[in-house]
């Protein structure tokens, strides 16, 4: 995807052309989406993108690129350009180091969405086997990806699949996540069951339920 600097920082731009009769900007992950009639140039294009260059700017990602919180802990992150994308985590020092390819907000959400991923999945097997353990549940297998429209899922034979992002939200939320989908081994649906087994384990998750669907969206990095 092509590049347009703006006040010294790289974002990546797509133009897409329809039978439109004027330009549409859109600012969708840190990235400029335009429309334009098909005759439109380019250049003029590009000029349109710089003329609104500072309702871009205050519509980019809250993330401030400069500490990322897991699970309670802060890891300030190190950001450097490199000739490949790569992210190491050093728990010890507290840092997470970002080499980019490229100086695009976009590109640094991308290789956060990317190589978190690793790490998030061995701390939720972690805490979900200590869960599983302490409080009687079986699962199957455990994946992880973005789901844009929830935290987690269970299927009808075990297996558990979360969005990686839950890394991101306080512990006792994250917590709650991962013992709503253990939950649901025993108990499929929202059934009066379902809700009286998982405040044997989670007292308070009328609260944590609350919390979620109100402030979960500004922990999480992309959507």
């Amino acid at each position: 995807m092509p590049e347009i600097i703006l006040q010294n920082h790289s974002y990546q731009y797509q133009i897409t052309k329809k039978f439109v009769s004027r330009l549409t900007l859109r600012f969708v992950k840190n990235k400029i989406l335009v429309t334009a009639p098909f005759l439109v140039p380019t250049s003029y294009i590009l000029s349109f993108i710089k003329d609104h260059q500072s309702w871009i700017l205050s519509h980019q990602t809250k993330f401030d690129f400069k500490k990322i919180t897991i699970l309670d802990k802060d890891y300030q992150l190190v950001i450097k350009k490199s000739a490949r994308d790569s992210l190491v985590i050093f728990e010890d020092e507290q840092k997470i180091y970002l080499n980019s390819v490229s100086t695009s907000p976009a590109s640094y959400l991308k290789i956060i969405d990317q190589k978190l991923r690793v790490h998030a999945l061995k701390l939720i097997n972690f805490y979900l086997k200590d869960l599983a353990q302490t409080y009687h549940f079986k699962y199957q297998r455990v994946s992880i990806r973005n789901q844009s429209t929830r935290f987690g899922s269970c299927s009808s034979v075990g297996n558990l699949s979360f969005n990686w992002q839950i890394v991101l939200l306080p512990f006792p939320l994250f917590r709650h996540v991962l013992l709503h989908e253990l939950t649901h081994t025993i108990h499929h649906n929202h059934s009066a069951k379902f809700w009286v087994q998982l405040s044997l384990a989670d007292p308070d998750y009328r609260t944590h339920n609350q919390l979620l669907k109100k402030h979960a969206p500004q922990y999480f990095i992309s959507s």
